[in-house]
């Protein structure tokens, strides 16, 4: 049987044609360009003038607030050094619950000299004799007083704690100012143990 044998066509595939309705893909941004959109866009929000007043109303209320705290913190001394300033800090100071007092300057402050000797007739009794003398150029709180009593052997027998109540001080103690004061105290318990001393002023 004879064969009959067929030649395959050769199919051409054409490619289609980009038609001119056809826009060319777009690259995509780079690093460097995103960056700087970034950069343009804050310093855009930045140049805004709306965000330009809130900065300054913001740095105008920590101005404020510093000055506030640092009038409240150092209240005594400022109406010490600034009579005039005192209306206005006790004005302050009413919403906050705090006085405008005397100023706290302990190392402006030093025992000039002091005794303690006992009471003749009288065992059980001390006399305190204390000068305070202060090197401050305003006006100061008066300071209490720690007297330690102490034995032979230089131990404490006994501490207390004297206020300017119990002493007959003034609230104040003047600018480059003195003050002199004599305490009569009474230690029936250790009395007949004591035999020195030490003073310390300070402030409660």
């Amino acid at each position: 049987m004879p064969y009959v044998v067929r030649q395959a066509a050769e199919v051409e595939v054409a490619t289609p044609s980009r038609t001119s309705d056809q826009a060319p893909a777009t690259a995509a941004p780079t690093e460097g360009e995103v960056g700087f959109i970034r950069d343009a866009r804050r310093k855009a929000f930045w140049s805004k003038p709306v965000t330009r007043v809130l900065l300054v109303l913001l740095a105008v209320g920590l101005l404020i607030g510093f000055a506030v705290q640092y009038a409240v913190t150092e209240r005594n001394r400022l109406a010490a050094v600034h009579p005039a300033l005192r209306p206005s800090l006790e004005l302050l100071c009413l919403p906050l619950r705090c006085e405008v007092g005397l100023p706290r300057q302990i190392a402006s402050v030093a025992i000039d000299s002091s005794t303690f000797t006992r009471v003749k007739d009288d065992a059980t009794s001390f006399n305190l004799q204390v000068a305070l003398k202060s090197t401050a150029d305003m006006v100061l709180e008066m300071p209490a007083l720690e007297l330690t009593l102490t034995d032979s052997s230089d131990q404490p027998v006994l501490r207390r704690v004297l206020k300017r109540e119990d002493t007959g001080a003034p609230a104040e103690l003047a600018a480059h100012g003195e003050w002199n004061g004599t305490v009569k105290l009474q230690v029936p318990e250790v009395a007949d143990r004591v035999t020195g001393y030490r003073l310390l002023a300070f402030y409660p």
